[in-house]
């Protein structure tokens, strides 16, 4: 009798208040986008299903031109590779707001999952790419990109920035447990990198110490050589959010 007498109650306030109608609106929404998340790939279930398909992915993207900087670092990149020394590379890319890799959900910096927009990542050592470091960084962009070497290629990619990793890495306590430990680095951000998507190691949990110090522990990592993973992209946000 309790429960029935505050639903009707909730529907008359719903239907004569239209500023209370549309506030509920929104937070069911947000309530049903938390519920269907990734959980930054605690849910692997789909991973075992047989019927999952392989490829999926939203239309809901942004098509624009890339920027100078990260055009010229993409194009570095790419030219690492002897087919595209003289090859046309577009200027244009179809963005994304989010992405996911065998259920794990990774997203942009500026976008309402900035939580999972914290990694850790291959960057090469080198020009030629033969060798890599693990660094931790944020992703800022996520675009897919097409051009053509013998054939049209289609890949995605990520633009980066990496935490600056503080002065003396031996005197950091938490190196001394390994990658269980995690490791310490500056709040500050460097400059940008582009790597491919399959770059991903893990995400990173980020907790602040002090002013100028974070500390940075890699979570959930996951493996990259799954050959059937399933990409699953949003639309993007101009939203900007501090990580």
């Amino acid at each position: 009798m309790t429960s029935s007498g505050r639903t009707s109650h909730l529907k008359a306030m719903l239907y004569d208040n239209d500023e209370l109608r549309k506030d509920v609106v929104k937070m069911t929404t947000m309530l049903e986008r938390i519920d269907s998340e990734d959980i930054r790939g605690f849910r692997r279930a789909t991973l075992l299903d047989p019927s999952a398909p392989t490829f999926i992915t939203d239309s809901k993207t942004v098509s624009s031109q890339i920027e100078d900087e990260p055009y010229q670092l993409l194009c570095s990149l790419l030219r690492t590779s002897g087919d595209l020394e003289q090859a046309f590379l577009p200027r244009k890319a179809l963005y994304l707001e989010e992405i996911s890799i065998g259920s794990v959900s990774y997203a942009t910096k500026g976008s309402r999952k900035f939580r999972d927009s914290a990694i850790m990542f291959r960057k090469p050592q080198n020009h030629e790419g033969h060798a890599y470091d693990e660094k931790p960084g944020v992703i800022m962009l996520i675009f897919q990109y097409k051009y053509h070497a013998t054939h049209e290629v289609t890949q995605y990619f990520l633009l980066i920035q990496e935490f600056v990793p503080i002065d003396n890495p031996a005197s950091d306590v938490y190196r001394s447990f390994g990658f269980a430990g995690g490791f310490l680095c500056k709040t500050d951000l460097a400059g940008y990198t582009m790597v491919p998507l399959t770059h991903i190691v893990s995400h990173v949990a980020l907790t602040t110490i002090g002013d100028d110090l974070i500390h940075i522990l890699p979570i959930d990592c996951i493996s990259i050589l799954i050959p059937a993973f399933s990409i699953k992209t949003h639309h993007i946000s101009t939203a900007h959010v501090i990580v």
